[in-house]
């Protein structure tokens, strides 16, 4: 019984290890997701500002970017590194690596009209992924950090200056960058949103399989005890002792009757000895 417990306890340890493994593999996949996303951020802020300073001639503050800029480029290239050597990456790590997301996008909005920008609405990107990798604690807190980004933004800023010989109203440039702010924010969504589900899927499914398999062995070990129990009855055992033995290995009814039959059987087998016995005399 001993060894069978130890057994059994070996099982459920191995067990709860390999659906740590899962949630660790999962939660990997989804920072080299973030980290990808962060280079398409990188490539968006750049075409952003050749767009803005070469084709329509806005004066950007382009070293205060650029700064920022470098900055996510060196922290993404960090992420990198280190989550391509370790594996583990829990719910902490990856709101961490979000709130770098929403400041370096805050930094960008406040060089360039605060919430007059349209772009300010990647805000929402940050949200939707936040409930989607994050903890329910974990995603009112991004809500709370964006709102007051937003709230920031609208006090604070630098305002964008508008050229004056410039062909192109502000209206219509405001109504552009909605429409290029909503399609990034759709594109990105579907694209991120359907791998990070996949990775979500297929550890759901990688978990179901372990407990379902770790069920089944708790289950084998226990009918492998209970038939121990049973070998260990000797077999000059009374009916009665035959029953509680049965009964303590949790053999159930079928393994009670089991036994009341088969004492039974032995008392009568004795019965006619005897009787044959007191024939013969």
């Amino acid at each position: 019984m001993a060894i069978n417990s130890d057994i059994v306890s070996i099982r459920q340890g191995a067990s709860a290890f390999d659906e740590t493994n899962v949630l660790n593999e999962t939660g990997h996949k989804n920072m080299l997701h973030l980290i990808h996303l962060r280079w398409l951020a990188v490539g968006g802020q750049i075409a952003t500002i050749l767009v803005a300073t070469w084709g329509f001639g806005i004066q950007l503050p382009l070293f205060n970017m650029l700064a920022v800029m470098v900055c996510l480029i060196a922290f993404n290239i960090g992420s990198h590194l280190r989550w391509h050597e370790e594996r583990v990456v829990s719910n902490r790590e990856l709101f961490l690596a979000m709130l770098v997301d929403i400041a370096s996008l805050t930094a960008q909005l406040y060089f360039t009209g605060g919430i007059n920008n349209p772009f300010v609405f990647l805000f929402l990107l940050q949200v939707i992924l936040s409930a989607v990798l994050l903890r329910a604690e974990s995603t009112w807190l991004v809500v709370a950090i964006t709102t007051l980004c937003l709230a920031f933004l609208s006090i604070v800023n630098k305002p964008l200056v508008w050229p004056l010989n410039s062909t192109y109203k502000l209206a219509d440039l405001y109504a552009t960058g909605l429409v290029i702010c909503f399609v990034l924010n759709a594109a990105l969504l579907v694209l991120f949103i359907t791998r990070i589900g996949r990775n979500l899927r297929a550890g759901d499914a990688a978990l179901a399989s372990l407990r379902q398999r770790a069920a089944e062995e708790r289950a084998s070990a226990s009918t492998t005890s209970r038939r121990s129990m049973l070998l260990m009855v000797p077999s000059s055992t009374s009916p009665r002792n035959a029953v509680d033995a049965a009964a303590s290995a949790g053999d159930g009814v079928d393994g009670v009757a089991a036994r009341c039959a088969s004492g039974a059987e032995a008392a009568t087998g004795a019965a006619e000895t005897r009787s044959w016995t007191a024939v013969s005399s």
